[in-house]
């Protein structure tokens, strides 16, 4: 009774609210602003150079460009550069024309970066032109192009650059701003007078009459209207003859800003860059729709200068560095808790309130409210982890840690504890029932919540928890499988069946559970399945899967009021839209881009704002998705913007050219030496979000020169063949491929040996001079063939004479053969001679062990074994005899049986005897044969004396003649 009084109390005190809130949402086009666009944050750390940035641009293929403390800083997504000026000035001032020229003007110095080499980005100073009475300038603040004159500002004068020559104007007070006003180049001094450059000079006029202060931004709106944002006086609207302020005091962000630059946004939008309040985002009515700081996402609050970029996407130079602020983003992050942020479980819309759940309490804020965490506020007594809310017979229940609660607006009134209480679920008019830590509770009275109870029979923790049409809960356990429960007719305990592995799950673990068109599905980590009421079983369901494209390890997470089927695998989240086609349903997957918060595992719920706008619970806050601006198919063109030579000292080719400049070309590739063959490639998509980017580079020219996708952003090839060669880039941004691929051209030339210019000088050479040696040998043909008819004749009166010839000749090569013969049969004989000295030899040794035994008188076992060993040695020199055989077989062949002979003349003499005639008839001297014979030249002559007595020759008589007389 008592929660029925204050909901009566507080209903008629609200309902003229509700109305107006109501009124107000749909006036808003039920487009919040709740929460803050992603940001990246870039300090001075991350680029490497000075946390100060004075301007921004933006290149025409997307590189971003910053006027820094230290130069151009540069930035493709991926690689930060700085160039410095000539004099490493600071550069204060950035502005690029349509040619791509980048013109820079910094302290005493200005000029510009050119890539018409075709290779990189040139620096070209142009303070040289400067008349020489005018050099001595202080920083260049600003710089405009106009009717293709360059106009530089600095504090006493303006200088005109015509692509030539450059004139200069001074003046005698200080210029505030220069800026382009009606068409033309106007000037704002210190003394707030104007003046407008007209006729190749500057001429005094009256601008801008009822405004005060500085001009910073003019900004034409879309509707046509004209706004001057001033440094500390405001806005002024331009009517075409005076400027009036604009009252701004109902907007407490707008109240006491001071302006540094202003823009007008794609959108229509504009975007306020302030000195002590960050950045302001408010509508051309000057409705606040957003408001970073330093409280929220920005490095710092004092902002140098803004600018939107060609993706829509928000650049801001703070006085700490630089933030990237996701503007186009479908995300927006939510901290209902700030600064805790912490971990949101839970979403409501209850009355034109939205509730918000974390586990720092519940928190709500009106729905009209466009922005962000400012507006929540606290609910009383919901100091608890907020599990869930539920919206049931026009109440908001609330389950937490400690039990439910019912929140009306900003109060909290518990009715249950006990245990812990995860989801409700209405089960008939009447009653309700609500998932516990430890079972299924019921409240009996729905509407005063009352008779709060337990049921008996089942005690499992029920988070995850449907109602089908058949008035069966479902309960999906982390670890044990799906429980399907009904409450007995008694409405005091709950039956329960658990289906796992055999019911058709394949596994009990991580089962998910939903409800689409009253039909149950559930998903693991083996695919997705539902329920078969015929059967009592749980099969694959083939259709979603082929849907959503992923066969296992879908989770899905439920089907939301506008039929949208949402799911999630591992990083990637998406939902099934679903679209009428011929009477018939058919759905529509979209994948979502990367999440620039973690949802809160095991934890993750969609909660739709409307039908386009959906939050998601995170470890940190919430995010809110609007899937009117999820993008399909944005292009980020890949650029190969840096080619390295590797070698002892690496060598840049080519860096930070726009590919419409890029010297090299498929008609007119890059041309390398054969030496210039290891290289390194650097890619970029210029793509600033912290979207995955992956590449896939493919050679063609080069046999497995495919890599797989990686994150990397370069590539290296080394050591090359000679060929032409084709690099082709291919990109995937969150996943999703992009068509168009990005293509260079080069080709290695081969070494000069094995040029082709090479080959075809060899084989012009070598046809040259085959056709000269035939040329030659005609040539000789001929006059061998005159020579040969003039000697033809000679020849037929010679040949009689060559014929006689011919039998001596014949009868000098027989005598030569014989000749050779002999005398390989000599080197035999000596050779066999020499056999027979060694054996003579080994005699004399045998002979000297014998007499050694004898004289030495061993004992009978010793001169056993020397014998033994005599024995062996003689076995092995029993071809002695062989030898002589040989000896006098090839003697008697080559000396006509001169052996045989001797023995018929002179049968008295022994082998020794026709051993020594052998050597004499050799014609061997006294020397050889003892050599020959292992004797003393004296012992030769001995036997020389002996065989004159045995021959009965002569004394005077030459041995050698008469042997060889024989």
């Amino acid at each position: 009774m008592i929660i029925l009084e204050i909901q009566q109390k507080v209903f008629l005190k609200n309902l003229i609210l509700f109305w107006a809130l109501c009124f107000a949402a749909f006036v808003q086009g039920q487009q919040s602003n709740l929460g803050s666009p992603p940001i990246r944050n870039f300090s001075k750390k991350t680029y490497s150079a000075s946390p100060q940035n004075w301007k921004i641009s933006q290149r025409n293929d997307g590189l971003m460009l910053f006027a820094n403390n230290l130069g151009l800083l540069s930035f493709d997504g991926k690689t930060w550069q700085i160039r410095p000026m000539v004099n490493h000035t600071i550069m204060r001032s950035l502005k690029v024309d349509e040619g791509g020229k980048i013109f820079v003007g910094g302290q005493g110095e200005f000029g510009y970066f050119d890539q018409r080499s075709g290779t990189s980005l040139e620096y070209h100073d142009l303070t040289y032109l400067v008349p020489e009475p005018f050099r001595k300038f202080a920083d260049v603040w600003s710089i405009q192009i106009h009717s293709g004159l360059i106009f530089f500002q600095t504090f006493r004068q303006v200088m005109i650059y015509d692509g030539k020559k450059i004139t200069a104007f001074p003046f005698d007070e200080s210029i505030e701003k220069m800026f382009i006003f009606e068409n033309r180049i106007s000037l704002q001094f210190k003394s707030a007078h104007f003046s407008v450059y007209t006729d190749n000079t500057f001429t005094p006029q009256v601008l801008l009459q009822g405004m005060k202060g500085d001009v910073v931004d003019i900004c034409k709106l879309n509707d046509g209207r004209t706004f001057i944002a001033t440094y500390k006086d405001g806005i002024y609207q331009y009517d075409g003859n005076t400027c009036r302020p604009i009252d701004v005091t109902a907007s407490p962000n707008m109240s006491n800003i001071w302006i540094s630059s202003m823009k007008v946004l794609s959108d229509g939008n504009l975007m306020i860059g302030t000195s002590n309040k960050g950045v302001l985002l408010i509508t051309p009515q000057l409705n606040s729709l957003l408001n970073l700081r330093k409280e929220n996402g920005l490095q710092n609050s004092t902002v140098l200068t803004t600018v939107q970029d060609m993706n829509g996407d928000l650049w801001v130079a703070t006085e700490s560095g630089l933030d990237f602020i996701e503007y186009k983003s479908p995300y927006r992050i939510v901290y209902p808790d700030s600064p805790f942020n912490g971990t949101g479980y839970s979403s409501a819309i209850h009355k034109g309130w939205l509730y918000l759940g974390t586990n720092n309490g519940l928190f709500y804020m009106p729905l009209s409210v466009n922005s962000g965490s400012a507006y929540f506020k606290a609910v009383d007594g919901s100091r608890d982890v907020c599990w869930n809310l539920d919206v049931i017979n026009d109440q908001l229940l609330l389950g937490q840690n400690e039990g439910a609660s019912v929140i009306v607006k900003d109060k909290a009134f518990p009715f249950f504890r006990g245990q812990g209480v995860w989801k409700f679920i209405p089960q008939s008019d009447k009653s309700i029932v609500f998932g516990a830590y430890e079972g299924v509770g019921q409240i009996m009275d729905s509407k005063n919540l009352k008779s709060t109870r337990m049921l008996k029979g089942f005690a499992e923790s029920s988070r995850i928890m449907v109602r089908d049409g058949n008035d069966l809960l479902w309960m999906s356990h982390p670890y044990r499988g799906i429980f399907k429960l009904k409450v007995d007719k008694e409405g005091i305990a709950v039956n329960s069946k658990l289906y796992t592995k055999a019911e058709g799950l394949e596994t009990e673990l991580e089962n998910y559970i939903i409800l689409v068109d009253q039909k149950v599905y559930s998903s693991n980590t083996n695919g997705i399945f539902s329920y078969n009421f015929a059967t009592d079983k749980f099969q694959h369901d083939t259709t979603l899967e082929k849907i959503i494209g992923f066969e296992k390890g879908t989770k899905l997470l439920l089907e939301d009021t506008y039929k949208n089927i949402w799911f999630r695998k591992g990083n990637k989240m998406g939902f099934l839209e679903l679209k009428d086609s011929n009477w018939k349903k058919v759905y529509e997957c979209n994948l979502l881009p990367s999440l620039p918060e973690s949802l809160a595992g095991g934890f993750e719920k969609v909660f739709p704002l409307s039908a386009n706008e959906f939050l998601f619970n995170c470890e940190s806050g919430f995010l809110l998705f609007d899937k009117r601006k999820l993008t399909k198919g944005n292009k980020f063109p890949t650029t190969i913007n840096k080619l390295t030579l590797i070698g002892e000292v690496d060598s840049v080719l080519m860096n930070g050219i726009e590919s419409g400049f890029l010297k090299y070309s498929k008609k007119k590739p890059l041309v390398l030496g054969y030496d210039q063959n290891n290289l390194r490639f650097e890619v970029a998509s210029n793509l600033f979000s912290d979207e995955p980017l992956e590449y896939l580079y493919v050679l063609d020219g080069l046999n497995e020169g495919k890599t797989g996708w990686t994150s990397e952003p370069f590539v290296t090839y080394n050591n090359l063949s000679s060929g032409k060669y084709i690099l082709k880039v291919k990109t995937k941004i969150g996943g999703i491929e992009q068509t168009d691929s990005t293509l260079f051209y080069f080709e290695i030339v081969p070494a000069w040996y094995n040029s082709n210019l090479f080959r075809m000088s060899m084989l012009m050479i070598f046809a040259f001079g085959i056709i000269a040696l035939f040329q030659m040998q005609n040539k000789k043909f001929e006059t061998e063939k005159t020579r040969i008819t003039q000697r033809h004749q000679e020849v037929v009166d010679e040949q009689a004479v060559l014929v006689a010839q011919s039998e001596k000749e014949i009868i000098e090569l027989k005598n030569d053969q014989l000749q050779k013969d002999i005398s390989f049969k000599n080197t035999e004989l000596a050779s066999i001679a020499m056999h027979l000295a060694h054996k003579k030899d080994f005699i004399t040794t045998l002979e000297q062990e014998l007499k050694n035994i004898h004289k030495n008188k061993l004992g009978p076992t010793e001169v056993a074994s020397n014998l033994k060993s005599i024995i062996h040695r003689l076995q092995q020199e029993s071809v002695l005899d062989d030898d002589w055989e040989r000896f006098t077989y090839y003697f008697d062949e080559l000396h006509m049986s001169f052996i045989n002979r001797l023995k018929e003349k002179y049968p008295d003499l022994t082998t020794n005897d026709h051993r020594l005639c052998a050597y004499l008839r050799m014609n061997l001297s006294t020397k050889e044969i003892a050599a020959l014979s292992n004797i003393s030249p004296r012992g030769v002559e001995g036997s020389r004396y002996r065989l004159r007595k045995k021959m009965d020759l002569p004394n005077e008589l030459n041995l050698n003649e008469f042997m060889n007389e024989i």
